[in-house]
């Protein structure tokens, strides 16, 4: 049973590693963050009478660092639908969307002294089609941990340092790379 409002993820949260050749061994970890129920509706229903009430929710990507190019290139869809729920006489029911945070991380290998350099981060949230219906509000954080990538490379292993005068380009890069993997699948 669903209890906090919020859910954080401890430990390793690297989910998938994906790993390419561009001006050395370029890596992209996505890392999952945690997820939040969002509120979405909420009623109190104080009549002698079941009520029923229509609300939309919305599903996608959303950049939370104004990095658009980088969300879309990952899911960039969006849906919308129309919820309805019955309000029963005497009752109150919170209606919330769980909404996943993500991180990319492109990291380079420089070379053979473990030296490694960070391309460019982004942050993304995904608004899952999941809903929860609770009879009260949520509240508070809970911790979750994952089921990490097995047999990665770490960026806790090399010496790192940050690449800002190539990011827009690996970004340019990256998206190509992406698009070439989605055709070929």
């Amino acid at each position: 049973m669903t209890s906090h409002a919020k859910y954080v993820v401890t430990g390793d949260n690297v989910v998938k590693q994906t790993t390419m050749g561009f001006r050395g061994l370029g890596i992209v970890d996505l890392e999952f963050l945690g997820y939040d129920w969002a509120l979405q509706w909420s009623r109190i229903n104080e009549t002698d009478d079941d009520l029923t009430y229509s609300f939309e929710v919305s599903t996608g990507t959303k950049s939370r660092d104004g990095n658009e190019l980088q969300v879309e290139a990952h899911i960039g869809l969006e849906l919308k639908g129309t919820r309805s729920v019955n309000v029963r006489k005497h009752t109150s029911i919170f209606y919330y969307q769980k909404v996943y945070h993500f991180r990319n991380v492109m990291w380079q290998v420089e070379d053979d002294d473990k030296n490694a350099k960070i391309k460019y981060t982004t942050d993304f949230d995904v608004a899952a089609d999941e809903i929860l219906a609770h009879p009260t509000e949520l509240r508070g954080e809970g911790e979750i941990t994952t089921d990490p990538v097995k047999n990665r490379l770490r960026r806790s292993d090399y010496h790192i340092t940050r690449d800002d005068a190539l990011e827009e380009e690996v970004k340019l890069k990256y998206l190509e790379y992406l698009q070439q993997k989605a055709e070929g699948s």
